[in-house]
């Protein structure tokens, strides 16, 4: 998992959080993975919140 916490931090503005790939028999356990992780200090709250949300944002222009 290490090598995953440096990717993310080094690519979290390029990170998005996706869903796609979960089904009723292969759920989806990255909301939990990454809420652990962030709460736990592996991964900073400014990747967290880019991966999670802004990254989304800026990239299908939901702000202005």
């Amino acid at each position: 998992e290490e090598k995953g916490f440096e990717f993310i931090e080094k690519y979290q503005d390029k990170i998005l959080f996706g869903l796609d790939i979960c089904t009723e028999i292969d759920p989806c356990h990255l909301p939990g993975w990454l809420d652990k992780h962030y709460l736990a200090g592996n991964i900073s709250e400014s990747a967290y919140r880019k991966i999670c949300r802004e990254n989304a944002i800026k990239m299908f222009k939901l702000q202005d």
